[in-house]
């Protein structure tokens, strides 16, 4: 018996953005193995006149080849003049229609018995052009996998100098089988200083100090699993 449902791809979508925008190296200072298909697969052309066809047309696993009872797919295309449809399949039958999809998006599959499937996405534009990306195979145990948050860290934005305001940017993932934070808090010298509610994988957060002073941040997660993660501390100094 296996479900399928579709999740929003804030996290993953925010985290680029922010990456960019704030001219980050994400590979460098967030390595979380990112889809690589893009780059060393090559799509297949199903139909069409081949002109101007979706491009960088890829899927994977990101919670990799051999899951427990949850598989989270990255999906991935590109086309000048729009994807018009978008298709998952499973061992060769359509399973699940994206709708309007825009560049990426990750789709969630539950499996509830041992099982190994082979996925892989098909697109077409408004063209008509098809174009289907290399397979990929997941092994189902079909046993719960809850993974530890990973990537748990906090930076400043502006320096480890800063003037009246430090700006942090902070990072919690979580993989797996009842993936998700549950609790997120900043804290400052020790002691708890911001909860953060409803947070999903990355935040900003401004700081305003109106006198001098030296301030140690840190942030700490626990997941829905109760596994309890806390990041370095990171030190800012205030010159306000």
């Amino acid at each position: 018996m296996r479900l399928y449902h579709r999740i929003i791809s804030g996290g993953l979508v925010i985290a680029g953005l922010a990456a960019a925008l704030l001219g980050w190296d994400e590979k460098k200072e967030w390595d979380v193995n990112p889809p690589t298909s893009a780059i060393v697969r090559q799509e297949e052309l199903v139909s069409g006149n081949g002109i101007n066809p979706p491009r960088a047309v890829n899927i994977e696993s990101t919670y990799g080849s051999k899951v427990g009872r949850t598989a989270q797919l990255y999906v991935g295309a590109l086309d000048d003049t729009g994807i018009e449809k978008a298709i998952l399949y499973e061992d060769g039958e359509p399973v699940r229609q994206l709708d309007n999809f825009v560049a990426l998006d990750l789709v969630d599959i539950v499996e509830t018995q041992p099982e190994r499937h082979t996925y892989w996405f098909e697109v077409e534009d408004k063209d008509g052009n098809r174009v289907r990306s290399v397979p990929t195979t997941v092994a189902f145990s079909a046993n719960m996998e809850d993974r530890v948050p990973h990537s748990v860290a906090v930076r400043s934005e502006y320096g480890s100098k800063v003037g009246r305001t430090a700006r942090l940017y902070i990072r919690a993932l979580d993989f797996g089988d009842n993936a998700g934070i549950a609790e997120a808090a900043l804290y400052e010298d020790g002691k708890p200083f911001k909860k953060l509610r409803d947070f999903v994988a990355i935040d900003l957060i401004d700081i305003v100090k109106t006198r001098p002073g030296e301030h140690t941040y840190r942030l700490s997660v626990v997941d829905r699993g109760e596994h309890s993660v806390t990041s370095p501390s990171i030190k800012v100094s205030f010159y306000p």
